[in-house]
């Protein structure tokens, strides 16, 4: 699954090129897709012995690099908090893991953490604490990702998740490995840039794209929201946590590669996978004359 992350605001068609240089020419960091993490929450009966408690689940799930042989990810801790503001945390059942994202990917996740949590309440924020075991995997061996001690803990306000008693809810974080990977100077840094959005109320765009050879990319965008993802080698791309209505849709090709830009609108519901049509859509060749 190609997930996606908020970028910029896309305001003209030469801004794609601006992203197309920027993901396919610059440094391979421009290539990393981003990390989620998914928290799935479920209540108990009261018959149950955790009476009024919610099962919190914790999963990982990230899209692949078309350049890296992984990203390699440590988390510490993870933390949540009912209020908007103080020091009011609650620490996960979570030991601490480290992760290569990229085979996380189409719906591949990995469970970090199960545990029951007090129904009722409202997540209002999130606390990771990163690790130093987060490393690039190159076909020129490991990269270190320096992580500065200032951004180690990183908070995500505004998740607003509320917990209902036998509703199940699954918080979506999204680690933007596009930013939140650098590179100056022959050295790699991890600075977190993250979101996160409650599962049951946004939606999913999913389709595909050809042929191959066309290299696209695929960009969403929606008020001031934009978002992009690298299809897979059969053409799969797929962005999550998308809030509903209508959304621009561009598959953008390098200039080199002959094909013509394609752009239309479709619309996403909230809780459901919108899958567009044609499957897949066939980018058109370039004329001779448009060429020129």
């Amino acid at each position: 699954m190609h997930h996606s992350y908020i970028f910029m605001y896309l305001c003209d068609n030469s801004f794609l090129s601006c992203i197309f240089a920027s993901l396919r020419t610059k440094t391979m960091m421009k290539k990393i897709l981003p990390l989620l993490l998914v928290i799935g929450i479920w209540s108990c009966s009261n018959n149950d012995p955790s009476e009024n408690a919610a099962r919190l689940r914790i999963k990982l799930t990230d899209a692949p690099s078309l350049t890296l042989k992984g990203l390699q990810i440590e988390i510490d801790s993870i933390e949540v908090s009912l209020y908007d503001t103080g020091d009011d945390w609650v620490a996960l059942d979570y030991g601490g893991g480290t992760y290569n994202m990229l085979p996380l990917s189409n719906g591949n996740t990995q469970q970090i953490s199960d545990q029951y949590f007090p129904a009722d309440g409202i997540i209002q924020r999130i606390k990771l604490l990163f690790g130093d075991g987060n490393k690039l995997q190159t076909t020129e061996g490991d990269k270190e990702l320096i992580l500065a001690e200032e951004n180690r803990e990183v908070i995500i306000e505004g998740v607003n998740a509320a917990l209902y008693s036998h509703v199940v809810c699954n918080i979506v974080i999204d680690i933007n490995a596009l930013i939140s990977v650098t590179e100056s100077n022959g050295n790699y840094y991890l600075n977190p840039v993250m979101r996160a959005f409650d599962e049951a109320f946004t939606g999913s765009l999913r389709g595909y794209v050809s042929p191959a050879m066309a290299n696209a990319t695929a960009l969403i965008a929606s008020e001031g929201d934009t978002l992009i993802s690298l299809p897979e080698p059969d053409g799969k791309f797929m962005f999550l946590g998308l809030k509903e209505g209508p959304w621009k849709i561009f598959l953008v090709s390098p200039p080199d590669s002959g094909y013509v830009d394609t752009v239309f609108v479709d619309t996403v519901k909230m809780g459901k996978i919108r899958d567009i049509v044609p499957k897949p859509i066939v980018l058109k060749k370039r004329t001779e004359d448009a060429q020129k």
